[in-house]
């Protein structure tokens, strides 16, 4: 019952590698670069947030913005939180409580993020109907609907969350060498392997892969999207410049001074001009607002990328390590008699015993 849950902190697995100074110049630089992004992009969110909140709330964009800088805002102040608590813990000595705290902040910060998550791949479903079926995307994506859609998110990823937390306890042990100083230590419930393996393969695999292909089809509906609309729109306009060059040639060739023709001719050229500079200015437009929205979608592919990447490799390896560590805590449990003992009546005594009358230790990944 006296093991500690090894939680991953910075440095840990530095130590007897790098020198103790520069281990602390390293730490302060860390700290400093994430306070550098992470308290702007706070300020951001909260001023974001008051914004829409006395806007008025008329359609959907405003409310899945309103939901996204909301989301934002909570993921950033406990990502700064659990990196400070981490920078903390690094530095106090023996078995510290703030580790603890960090897994807990983690886990918290995990759900936000996958919200903010949820929240961008909807906005890039909306974008990308709107542009390719606009008449269909005016009559669903609604004020009601999206406010609908962004609860149902809400609670799908609280159902897949609600149970880890469930399953996780925190007590106090007392230290195995001297048996004197308490400590918080992590136990699971029997059962949390499946839960948690539910977690990595469904929300942090299928989900995060689902919506990155969902973000890379609706970069492509929009861009083919808005092209073609371009090219329709300027054969139009080329056909439409030939009627109106030919509707003022008609008109200043109707006149019944021929001495006046020269002067006529000029001003149907000037005019003719006007109308391309005009049309010129608004293919322009036009052309920049399609660069700019797969700029943005293409920076959304480009920092999406090395995280799906990242979270499918490591939930690979978490999940292989998590059934070999069932097995090991199992086989520990069945064949250490004074553990399974210690544990059975401490849990009784504190009125602690649910379920299969057996609560086990294990090391947090």
């Amino acid at each position: 019952m006296n093991e500690t849950v090894g939680l991953p902190v910075l440095f840990t697995s530095l130590r007897g590698i790098i020198n103790d100074n520069l281990a602390v110049y390293l730490r302060g630089l860390l700290q400093l670069l994430i306070l550098t992004f992470s308290l702007p992009s706070i300020i951001m969110n909260i001023i974001n947030v008051f914004i829409f909140i006395n806007t008025r709330v008329t359609d959907s964009i405003t409310v899945c913005f309103l939901a996204l800088a909301a989301a934002d805002l909570c993921s950033m102040l406990l990502q700064t939180v659990k990196s400070l608590c981490s920078f903390v813990a690094i530095s106090a000595s023996g078995n510290s409580d703030l580790d603890i705290v960090v897994f807990i902040i983690a886990s918290m910060y995990g759900f936000t993020s996958d919200i903010s998550s949820a929240i961008i791949t909807y906005i890039a479903l909306q974008r990308g109907l709107c542009v390719a079926l606009p008449f269909m995307a005016r009559t669903f994506f609604t004020k009601n609907k999206s406010l609908k859609v962004i609860s149902a998110i809400l609670i799908f990823l609280m159902l897949c969350h609600l149970p880890r937390m469930i399953l996780l306890r925190v007590v106090k042990s007392r230290h195995q060498g001297t048996n004197s100083s308490a400590f918080l230590m992590i136990l699971f419930l029997p059962g949390w392997d499946i839960v948690d393996g539910f977690y990595l393969i469904f929300v942090k695999t299928v989900l995060a892969c689902l919506q990155y292909c969902t973000m890379i089809l609706c970069a492509a509906a929009i861009f083919v999207g808005m092209r073609s609309s371009i090219e329709l729109k300027n054969s139009s306009s080329a056909s439409s410049k030939f009627k109106n060059h030919r509707n003022i040639n008609k008109q200043f060739g109707s006149a019944k001074h021929p001495q006046n023709e020269g002067e006529e001719n000029a001003d149907a050229k000037e005019i003719g001009g006007e109308v391309g500079k005009t049309e010129k200015k608004r293919d322009s437009k036009e052309t920049a607002v399609v660069k700019q929205s797969l700029l943005v979608v293409l920076i959304q592919v480009i920092c999406t990328t090395p995280r799906v990447i990242m979270v499918c490799g490591q939930n690979r390896k978490r999940i292989s390590q998590s059934r070999h560590q069932s097995t090991r805590n199992l086989e520990r449990l069945v064949g250490n008699n004074t553990v399974r003992n210690r544990a059975v009546a401490g849990f009784q005594k504190e009125g602690k015993m649910l379920g299969r009358k057996l609560w086990y230790p294990r090391t947090s990944r």
